[in-house]
C-alpha cells in the first residue's frame, strides 16, 4: 500500500474528525488508525502540515490549527485529573475583574508544571487528592472552591496584594465557603473567611 500521506490527505482526515466527532485534538496513533497508514507516514505529514501551521503539538498530542479546540479541553487532555480553578475559575465567576495574566490556572494532583501551547499558557498547581472536590460537570472549580484554593496555594503575604485589586468577594456563598473550608488546613479555614469578611466590609 502507498505509505506516502499528502497534507490535503491528513486536512480531509482532521477536517472528519472535527465534522463528526467534534475532535479537535488527536494523537498520532489515532490518526494512523483511523487512515490506515503507517505512523511514520502520517507523522511526516503531520510535521509539514505544522510547518504550515495547520496543525501544532503539544506533548503527544495534535492540535486542529483550522478549527482550534477550547484551551480547557487541551488542559483537560494533556493532565488528568484536573480542573480549573484559582484566578481562572474566580475570574469565570465574576469575583476577579481582570484576566489572570493571560494564564489558564489548573488544580492537579500531578506534579506543577507551566505549558506554552499555541492556544495560550496552561499553569497546573499541585493541589492534594483530599482537596479535590468542589467543581462542576464541566470540571469548573466554584467560585468558594476556587477561592479557598487560591488561599491555600498563596498565603497570608499574598493576601494584601490581591485585596489590593478589584475584587468582588461579595459575591461568594459565605455558607458554602464555611463548609468547604472545613477540608481545608485550619490556616486556610481562619485566612479564607477572615479576608472575606475584610472584603466585604470593606
Amino acid at each position: 500500500r502507498r505509505s506516502f500521506v499528502t497534507v490535503i490527505e491528513l486536512i480531509q482526515l482532521i477536517n472528519n474528525l472535527d465534522r463528526r466527532e467534534q475532535q479537535r485534538l488527536f494523537t498520532l496513533r489515532e490518526l494512523s488508525t483511523l487512515s490506515g497508514k503507517t505512523r511514520p507516514a502520517v507523522g511526516m505529514a503531520l510535521q509539514r502540515a505544522a510547518w504550515k501551521e495547520i496543525v501544532a503539538r503539544v506533548g503527544n498530542l495534535w492540535i486542529n490549527l483550522m478549527n482550534p479546540p477550547a484551551i480547557t479541553d487541551l488542559a483537560f487532555a494533556l493532565v488528568s485529573p484536573s480542573y480549573i480553578s484559582f484566578e481562572s475559575a474566580l475570574y469565570h465567576h465574576g469575583i476577579l475583574s481582570q484576566s489572570p495574566r493571560g494564564e489558564l490556572t489548573v488544580a492537579t494532583a500531578g506534579r506543577p508544571r507551566r505549558i506554552e501551547t499555541p492556544l495560550g499558557t496552561i499553569r497546573f498547581i499541585h493541589l492534594k487528592r483530599p482537596l479535590f472536590f468542589g467543581f462542576d460537570a464541566d470540571r469548573m472549580a466554584l467560585a468558594e472552591k476556587a477561592w479557598l484554593d487560591l488561599v491555600y496555594i498563596r498565603g497570608r503575604r499574598w493576601r494584601d496584594q490581591l485585596l489590593s485589586e478589584k475584587v468582588y468577594l461579595d459575591r461568594l456563598n459565605g455558607r458554602r465557603l464555611r463548609d468547604f473550608s472545613r477540608r481545608f488546613p485550619r490556616p486556610t479555614q481562619t485566612l479564607g473567611i477572615a479576608t472575606v469578611k475584610r472584603g466585604k466590609g470593606g
